[in-house]
C-alpha cells in the first residue's frame, strides 16, 4: 500500500521542473496577458478593419484579438524556451 502512494524518483542526471509543455502554456498566458489587451485597443483606435477590409470598427478589436493570440504563442515560445534553459 506504501509504494503506491510514494512518489517516483528520476533518475540521476535527468532533473525536470516543468514539462515543455507547461511551460510553454505559462509563457503563453503571460505573454498574452500583456499583448492581447494592447493589440486589440492599437488596431480598435488605427481602425484597422476601415483601413484594410472596409468593414466596421467593432471587427478591429476582433482582428486585435486575433494577432495578439498569435502574437502571445510567438513570444511565449521563446520565452518558454529561455526559462527552460535557465531553470534544468
Amino acid at each position: 500500500m506504501m509504494a503506491e502512494n510514494e512518489p517516483k524518483e528520476a533518475p540521476k542526471g535527468e532533473r525536470r521542473i516543468l514539462s515543455p509543455g507547461t511551460w510553454f502554456l505559462l509563457g503563453f498566458l503571460l505573454w498574452s496577458v500583456i499583448l492581447v489587451p494592447v493589440t486589440m485597443g492599437v488596431f480598435f483606435i488605427l481602425k484597422v478593419s476601415l483601413r484594410v477590409f472596409d468593414l466596421q470598427n467593432q471587427y478591429s478589436a476582433v482582428f486585435g484579438l486575433a494577432v495578439g493570440l498569435v502574437l502571445a504563442a510567438v513570444a511565449g515560445y521563446f520565452y518558454s524556451s529561455q526559462a527552460r534553459k535557465r531553470a534544468e
